[in-house]
């Protein structure tokens, strides 16, 4: 019972910051609606690397800088590595409080809540449903899936057809 109680306290000693507030996420852009791949442009990226490009003029430049590269490697076709990297800065150790919606509550670190929602995605629903603010945090300006989206549509319409016409066998 003694070795519970010092290891309770122990544990209390440590600080760290309860209910810590999600990034606010109101300025994202609505991504249900179609995409505006016209204004669209690469451009070389030297800070990244040799053959890598930018892409530019998308709806999430405030939140994503988007990299890709292309060559011809070991599969047949085209292969496309890509690249997003947040804007936003993230303190991946603070711990922030979850309510779930029968009230219970608990507190986990930022990362350990990315990775929960990386790496559960047949439960997304679910958590995106018991902890809305922070999986929109993750989702938006974390995960990339929208900013994937958007490389993908710039690569099909635009990218593709002009750099390498007539190929129809690539990898994203």
């Amino acid at each position: 019972m003694k070795f519970f109680l010092f290891l309770l306290i122990w544990l209390l000693s440590f600080p760290f910051s309860v209910n810590a507030a999600v990034l606010d996420v109101s300025n994202y852009p609505d991504m249900s609606k179609p995409l505006q791949y016209t204004n669209y442009t690469d451009s070389p990226a030297p800070e990244r690397g040799k053959d890598w490009r930018k892409l530019e003029g998308h709806e999430l430049v405030d939140h994503y800088i988007i990299y890709f590269r292309t060559g011809r490697g070991v599969l047949p076709g085209v292969t496309i590595m890509r690249e997003f990297k947040p804007l936003a800065t993230f303190d991946m150790d603070e711990v922030i409080k979850g309510t779930f919606l029968d009230g219970r509550t608990t507190y986990e670190k930022r990362k350990d809540w990315y990775n929960k929602f990386r790496n559960n995605f047949t439960r997304n629903d679910y958590h995106k449903a018991n902890f809305p603010e922070i999986y929109n945090e993750w989702f938006c300006l974390y995960s990339g899936k929208d900013a994937e989206r958007i490389l993908r549509m710039y690569m099909i319409k635009t990218y593709m057809p002009t750099h390498y016409p007539g190929e129809n066998d690539y990898h994203i």
